[in-house]
């Protein structure tokens, strides 16, 4: 199924190396950072003699006289130009396999090129692939180049002369320190050029592409950066294939608790030299196993919920993984840092990593394990003083504390039965889809602490923020008393098997007398309330998707039937609102009750509207998951954020 996307993935790794086309020509204007920063990347060909610019801004003039088709898998980007004499294919491929988590963490994607003609004539071709220095620095600012020898590329770099790492914290910024590489393969044709891109683009327009390089560390008014030009002659009947690589050395992955982490890639290869003999070995098998992953996961989503929901993963799937990083600590432990993109570029925020982790339970449970480490590191250790759970661990790129709210300082604005409610989910779920984890048992103290607090403050909530914290602190919110219920009798399945058995019964018991309490108290004739005391009102009661999948059964069906029935009643344009008190929805939650009920049918009835929100939506951006329901379905905020992976609800 083909569909417009809001925004197209092209190398999309981690919050800082995220390069994107927000427009379906991309000769319309320049490639962007998701945060909408500048990472221009022009592509030109030249067809016999005539130069076309295929990628990038520029002049009506330059523009190729067709827009190329797209294909957005879970691990590639395909381009297709069909001119009148040849058909010209770009794929973006980013082999962001979950099984393989060495591969995973490369910060490498492959830009292959494919040209076959289809008037059956001979065709003498040319490509040229720039990258602004923008990719590695914002602004005109002085740029170092180099140029290394190496047996198995051409590899050239290029980053900041002055390099500070983690100079800047913060929300939508791209990175200012690091290395943007680029590698043609040993074998492969190609010309590496450095310096003046104006001045490229001249030379590739008159046939005298060379490769001059201009070292100088001084900058000027004209783009900067690195150029790659080969040959793409097509036959009567043959196709030309050919690619290259580029790659990002952020030098250290994040700061956490004030110690610098490796990412994960430099456990097994040293450096980005390593990486890019790796990547070159592996191509051709690991073009396959992209294949094989992305027609794997195709099949599970159609089998789930048809063409349209393998749209909607597909168009997810990368995005959720890049907005992560994944580090390892001294330990040897993986670590992997969410960012709270768009958002206030929080560093591993509690209720960002719960509605994105069916993505992760499904396809590498692992990742899970590794969003909650840090987090149950910091719960454990003296600087956190209270008696639930923390939001995060600071700004993006440094996890050194919690900032939300009142910090580590106050209860001010805090989320204690959310996160805490959060955290004991996800530690039940992480020991059914990863039964070999030892990290559950290790942290039972802070989870004990948190289950006692929902013990006493859970299932009536007082005055206070839930994820949804846009909407404002709300008091005795039924939605959020579901996931205390469900904490409760989370804390139960770890007590089954790492406490006691009097334990594990006090919580079960009790998670039933609220469920029990609930379905009286919430009760709002033919749906429940969005609070306890607000009749008449209503909300999605997403956190009731537990209750299936972990097997409490603590609520009958029939809680259920009901509320989707009444979502059906409320239903717009381009989906259910969140509650009563707004025209807006989140698509993440959107997915997590099209599940409550198990049938087709209502599953059908929440994916459909959400594709058509992407596909029709006026607002061009990496996917958000906050838009209104109503008009034109514009985006209220959020944008390139990890929740996305709670679209993957439906695999679970």
């Amino acid at each position: 199924m083909n569909c417009r996307l809001p925004a197209y993935p092209l190398i999309t790794h981690d919050p800082y190396f995220s390069c994107w086309c927000f427009t379906d020509n991309p000769a319309d204007d320049a490639q962007k950072h998701w945060s909408d920063a500048w990472m221009n990347m022009p592509v030109w060909l030249d067809l016999d003699g005539k130069k076309y610019r295929l990628m990038g801004c520029g002049s009506q003039a330059d523009k190729a006289p067709c827009a190329p088709q797209w294909n957005v898998t879970a691990t590639r980007t395909v381009l297709t130009w069909d001119f009148p004499e040849i058909r010209l294919t770009v794929t973006f491929l980013t082999p962001a396999l979950p099984d393989d988590l060495d591969v995973l963490s490369r910060p490498l994607t492959y830009i292959e090129t494919e040209a076959e003609s289809i008037d059956g004539k001979e065709h003498a071709l040319r490509l040229m692939f720039t990258f602004d220095s923008t990719l590695t620095v914002p602004g005109r600012v002085d740029i170092r180049f180099g140029r290394f020898s190496h047996p198995d590329a051409q590899i050239g770099c290029m980053g900041a002369e002055n390099q500070r790492v983690f100079c800047r914290a913060g929300d939508r910024i791209p990175i200012e320190w690091g290395y943007f590489y680029a590698a043609i393969p040993a074998g492969q044709p190609g010309t590496m050029r450095y310096g003046d891109l104006h001045l490229n683009l001249q030379e590739f327009k008159s046939g005298t592409f060379s490769p001059y390089d201009d070292f100088s560390i001084s900058n000027n008014s004209n783009p900067r950066g690195i150029a790659i030009e080969f040959p793409a002659n097509t036959g009567k009947t043959s196709r030309h294939s050919s690619y290259f690589c580029v790659s990002y050395d952020d030098l250290y992955a994040v700061e956490f608790l004030h110690q610098k982490l490796s990412p994960c890639w430099k456990r097994t290869l040293k450096d980005m030299g390593a990486v890019i003999s790796a990547a070159v070995a592996g191509h051709e098998e690991l073009q396959k196993r992209c294949t094989a992953f992305d027609e794997k996961l195709r099949a599970d989503a159609e089998k789930a919920g048809g063409e349209r929901y393998a749209f909607l993963c597909n168009a997810a799937y990368r995005q959720a993984i890049a907005g992560h990083k994944l580090a390892w600590d001294h330990k040897g432990n993986l670590l992997f840092f969410s960012k709270e993109n768009d958002s206030n570029g929080c560093i591993a925020t509690v209720d960002v990593t719960y509605p994105s982790v069916p993505l992760f339970f499904r396809y590498a449970p692992e990742l899970v394990e590794g969003m909650l480490r840090p987090i149950f590191e910091y719960a454990a250790g003296p600087r956190w003083k209270f008696d639930f759970a923390p939001h995060d661990l600071g700004t993006f790129p440094l996890a050194n504390g919690q900032v939300y709210g009142g910090g580590e300082e106050n209860e001010e604005n805090q989320m204690p039965v959310e996160e805490s409610g959060n955290l004991l989910i996800l530690s039940a779920a992480l020991l059914k889809y990863r039964p070999e984890t030892t990290l559950v048992r290790e942290y039972l103290p802070v989870l004990k602490k948190w289950a006692y607090y929902l013990l006493e403050k859970g299932y009536d909530p007082e005055n206070q923020l839930c994820t949804d914290d846009f909407a404002g602190h709300l008091a005795h919110n039924t939605n959020l008393s579901l996931k205390a219920i469900m904490a409760l009798a989370s804390y139960s399945r770890i007590m089954e098997q790492y406490g006691t058995a009097e334990e594990a019964e006090k919580f079960r018991k009790t998670a039933e007398e609220f469920a029990a309490r609930w379905v009286v108290e919430a009760d709002d004739g033919d749906h429940y309330r969005l609070a306890f005391d607000q009749p008449g009102t209503w909300s999605l009661k997403y956190n009731l998707f537990w209750d299936k999948l972990l097997g409490f059964n603590l609520f009958p069906p029939e809680v259920a039937e009901k509320e989707i029935a009444y979502y059906k009643k409320m239903r717009n344009t381009y989906g259910v609102p969140l509650d009563n008190r707004a025209e807006y929805t989140k698509c993440d939650w959107l997915l997590w009750v099209a599940t409550l009920t198990g049938k087709r049918e209502d599953f059908d009835a929440f994916v459909e509207p959400v594709c058509r929100w992407l596909n029709e939506s006026p607002d061009r951006m990496p996917m958000s998951d906050w838009y209104f329901t109503t008009g034109e379905g514009k985006v209220r905020g959020f944008r390139a954020r990890t929740v996305v992976g709670g679209l993957f609800a439906g695999l679970l």
